[in-house]
């Protein structure tokens, strides 16, 4: 879902109809998602430069 709204500009609506759910369910996952990428993206970051 994350992917269809950022890569493909889907609109909530086009997504549920997509999936089969309703919008308010692709909003919370959306919103889910951004969360957990704010939340990792530093160690994202710190694990990437570390040498192999």
């Amino acid at each position: 879902m994350f992917l269809m709204s950022r890569e493909e500009n889907m609109t909530y609506r086009e997504i549920a109809l997509r999936c089969g759910i309703g919008e308010k369910a692709v909003e919370r996952h959306i919103h889910l998602t951004l969360k957990f990428l704010k939340k990792n993206l530093l160690l994202f970051i710190l694990f990437s430069m570390l040498p192999e």
